[in-house]
């Protein structure tokens, strides 16, 4: 983790993690391209809810078709977020950007660096070698108004196992909590929306609830909040394949 790395070098420090997301559109169709649009739509919807986890993205080998496109993916970000992307047809212009914003030694040798390639840092990811994750469930969840909650269900199958974590910037004074329960409400898992005194304030933060899922099965996630304030709550479940033999 690397948040939690960072603060052991100095517990005192408050420790914000930003991403740099780097694109190599070499071999993009504009078929692959259609297909990615709804994709495209929600996280988009996840980085305006959210716009602080993104410093930078970095676009290159940009097919000209992809010109045409951007008008409507620029549509579903506000203009803080759209900012933050460089768009570059040129590769060699795209790698030289790359290598300003990404040390060099930690950058993959696909996009010009002298770390390894990024096959090879995807097997090697720490997160992942203890648990393998085999997929993710994410919904961005929007209590409206004049709503008093917000759900969201999922499901898992027989031999999976998930956690679920919430990244939500609620302020204090909108004060939520979230339930973790199964279908039948048999059992349940509550946590506290509220951020610590170390978080800072309209930043987003996230909680986890202290629990492991196991399929197969159907969960629900609710988010309560009384106030009439429009908030989002980004709902995270890394989902692994547990081991049966």
């Amino acid at each position: 983790n690397i948040v939690a790395k960072a603060k052991e070098k100095d517990p005192s420090r408050f420790v914000r993690l930003q991403f740099v997301a780097l694109v190599d559109l070499d071999g993009l169709s504009i078929s692959t391209m259609r297909r990615a649009m709804g994709e495209m739509e929600g996280c988009m919807a996840v980085l305006n809810a959210f716009p602080e986890i993104l410093f930078s993205v970095c676009i290159t080998n940009m097919p000209r078709f992809f010109a045409a496109f951007w008008p409507l993916i620029r549509a579903f970000m506000d203009e803080s977020t759209a900012s933050k992307f460089e768009l570059y047809s040129n590769p060699v212009e795209g790698k030289k950007r790359m290598v300003e914003l990404v040390d060099k030694n930690e950058l993959a040798s696909d996009f010009g660096g002298n770390g390894p390639t990024t096959l090879e840092m995807a097997s090697m990811n720490e997160d992942n070698s203890h648990k393998k994750i085999s997929r993710q469930i994410t919904k961005l969840l929007t209590k409206k108004l004049l709503k008093s909650h917000v759900d969201m269900t999922f499901k898992l199958e027989r031999g999976e196992a998930a956690s679920v974590r919430i990244y939500s910037r609620v302020s204090d004074a909108n004060q939520a909590h979230a339930v973790l329960s199964n279908s039948n409400k048999s059992e349940e898992w509550t946590i506290d929306l509220k951020r610590n005194k170390k978080e800072e304030a309209a930043k987003s933060f996230h909680r986890d609830f202290k629990t492991t899922l196991h399929g197969p099965g159907e969960y629900i996630v609710t988010v309560h909040q009384k106030t009439r304030q429009v908030d989002y709550f980004l709902v995270v479940a890394e989902v692994s394949n547990e081991d049966t033999s």
